[in-house]
């Protein structure tokens, strides 16, 4: 694989595979499942486990809606811990 702008890079996971390149999707004898990225846990590929994506793809989101949650309401808290300090710097 050569190092162009259009390949994908490969990186080694923590199990030695290709992160990047890993399936995300597996089928089991109940159906198929999915990978959350986040939590590294497999749940079933519906719109119960994962939120639809955001795109209009008809794909399902790469985190599971608990790690979905979790992550907006970190990203919320963020935003407000840095408009209450600038605020307070402008006063």
């Amino acid at each position: 694989m050569t190092n162009s702008p259009m390949a994908p890079t490969e990186t080694a996971g923590p199990s030695g595979e290709s992160s990047r390149l890993a399936p995300k999707l597996r089928m089991t004898e109940y159906g198929p499942e999915k990978l959350c990225t986040r939590c590294n846990e497999w749940w079933p590929a519906d719109e119960e486990f994962f939120a639809p994506d955001a795109q209009g793809s008809g794909q399902l989101f790469h985190y599971c809606r608990a790690c979905r949650v979790e992550w907006q309401r970190s990203q919320r808290d963020k935003k407000r811990a840095a408009t209450a300090g600038a605020m307070e710097k402008a006063a």
